[in-house]
């Protein structure tokens, strides 16, 4: 398992509001806005894609669910986890690496 930068130990999720930060409700309200949703439909979405896995395909989520399991991480840790991931390929390769020749990047 990766660890956070100075090797303080393995990654956590941060504070919900770090200081300086919007409250979390502003930026889920403010996220709600840019949709078009209300906060409830907002929340609704947000929970419900967490627990089906957003709609991945079965096969996918199986995959994943092993090495979940294989890394002995919660739900949320390991979402964490592939978004650490992918911060590093990111870094590496710059934003919008993987998009398909011929696609815009920032769909």
């Amino acid at each position: 398992m990766d660890e956070e930068p100075g090797g303080e130990g393995p990654l956590k999720p941060s504070s919900p509001s770090p200081p300086g930060d919007p409250e979390p409700e502003e930026e889920l309200r403010a996220e709600a806005n840019r949709k078009g949703l209300d906060l409830t439909a907002l929340v609704l979405k947000l929970t419900s894609g967490y627990l089906t896995d957003f709609g991945l395909p079965q096969a996918a989520t199986t995959l994943l669910d092993e090495d979940r399991a294989a890394l002995g991480m919660d739900r949320d840790v390991y979402l964490l986890h592939l978004l650490f991931q992918r911060s590093l390929a990111v870094r590496d390769e710059g934003p919008g690496f993987d998009v398909p020749k011929g696609t815009k990047k920032g769909r």
